[in-house]
């Protein structure tokens, strides 16, 4: 009896183990940190500080936001991206608007820089930067912080 019972309990041990989903490794460097310029306003996620026009507030992010922009930035190689992309040459647009991004995680650093201003030579990389910057943007645009900002209306021409 006693070689039934512990029989049946290894099999359900070895059901539930084997059919939990196993969750994916999670967390982000200890080392990671960014900072993101833009006409706007600028953000450093080491100090949370951010400046938008001549106000400044303080914004933490999250451990999940912080692994959503972690995930994305390793996940289209962010450090391997150039330091700046390159026009072709055969347009420019005005007004253009530049982003710099400052990245670092697992002891390595990259700066990288994009602008609106032409079109670029290499195709894909320039779309994946500009989304990374869309999505850092996105997850600080949410925070109640930044909503209380007074809004400037500023035109280019």
């Amino acid at each position: 009896m006693r070689l039934i019972y512990m029989a049946v309990i290894f099999v359900v041990v070895v059901m539930t183990s084997r059919w939990t989903p196993k969750k994916k490794p999670s967390g982000y460097p200890q080392d990671f940190t960014f900072r993101l310029e833009r006409t706007a306003f600028n953000y450093d996620s080491q100090t949370h500080k951010y400046n938008y026009f001549d106000k400044s507030v303080i914004v933490a992010l999250t451990d999940e936001e912080l692994q959503a922009i972690y995930e994305y930035a390793r996940d289209t190689k962010y450090l391997n991206f150039p330091k700046e992309f390159k026009c072709d040459g055969k347009e420019a647009m005005v007004p253009c608007f530049t982003d710099r991004l400052e990245v670092r995680y697992n002891n390595k650093y990259k700066i990288s820089i994009n602008d609106d201003c032409c079109s670029k030579i290499e195709k894909g990389r320039p779309e994946q930067f500009d989304h990374l910057v869309r999505k850092i943007t996105e997850i600080l645009d949410a925070r109640e912080q930044v909503r209380n900002l007074p809004k400037y209306h500023t035109k280019y021409m």
